[in-house]
């Protein structure tokens, strides 16, 4: 006698292609999942440094009418020999003096120590730094993933039935 053709053989073919699709459903909900992301950019700001006066007597003047500047958002301080100051919590800008709490690099961004201010004369350029998000970037971005996402749960769904 022959076995019928709706047998075994094909109950088993139907949950190997159970798994087959429920694996598929765990890889797409895997790779949707991981693939969110925000698109974000770094604004970069010159800080100009106050020029100074070339006559002592008007040097002076200048001096004692000139109060510290805080800067209240992280910069970074490009000094003279190449290496870079972080202050990300901002620092007090004086005449002579930069003040505040500190992290210094060498030329090849390889941490230094941390620093409590930095001499004025040392100093050749600071520079602002913020993270923007791109909102509409990221929207279009996630989009896909976000829709994958929803067909994975579907299909897990289905085919836990």
């Amino acid at each position: 006698m022959k076995a019928p053709l709706h047998g075994p053989v094909s109950g088993h073919f139907l949950q190997f292609r159970k798994r087959i699709v429920r694996a598929l459903g765990i890889v797409l909900m895997s790779g949707a999942s991981l693939s969110c992301m925000s698109t974000t950019a770094l604004r970069h700001e010159a800080i100009p440094l106050d020029e100074y006066p070339r006559d002592e007597a008007a040097l002076d003047e200048y001096l004692l009418a000139r109060s510290p500047r805080a800067v209240e958002t992280s910069f970074k301080v490009h000094l003279l020999d190449g290496s870079t100051v972080l202050f990300p919590e901002g620092a007090e800008i004086g005449v002579d003096r930069l003040t505040g709490s500190g992290e210094r690099y060498d030329i090849r961004l390889s941490p230094m120590g941390s620093v409590s201010g930095v001499a004025r004369d040392s100093v050749t350029a600071l520079e602002s730094f913020d993270v923007l998000i791109d909102p509409d970037r990221t929207v279009k971005y996630n989009l896909l993933p976000g829709l994958i996402s929803i067909a994975a749960a579907t299909i897990a769904v289905l085919s836990a039935r």
